[in-house]
């Protein structure tokens, strides 16, 4: 959970630092799992825009991460189900030869 945004805005345990093309410093704060961007050209104001600007564009890429991740289970079951649809009718099919076999041993005797 993050703690605060803009001049709120702690840093619990700041992991990696980095400046943009823009000159704005980047802060991946690992305890609280999120990325600070700090722009001293920005007032504060602006600067709480900006952090919610990226948190809503993290929570769209999750969601989409999540839409995905969705898709794929489904996906996945799905074709689990087909290779146990195929498994049993190749049981079947067996089973009926087996049966067909016995019925024709039966008349050879």
């Amino acid at each position: 959970k993050v703690d605060g945004t803009g001049a709120f805005a702690l840093l619990s345990h700041p992991r990696t630092l980095a400046m943009d093309e823009h000159g704005r410093l980047l802060v991946a704060d690992r305890n609280q799992g999120c990325m600070r961007v700090i722009d001293a050209s920005l007032p504060p104001s602006r600067q709480l825009l900006a952090v919610r600007l990226q948190q809503e564009e993290r929570a769209d890429r999750n969601a989409q991460l999540l839409l995905q991740k969705q898709k794929d289970e489904k996906q996945a079951m799905e074709n689990s189900r087909k290779t146990q649809l195929a498994a049993r009718v190749q049981r079947e099919e067996q089973a009926d030869r087996n049966a067909q076999l016995f019925l024709q041993e039966l008349e050879d005797e």
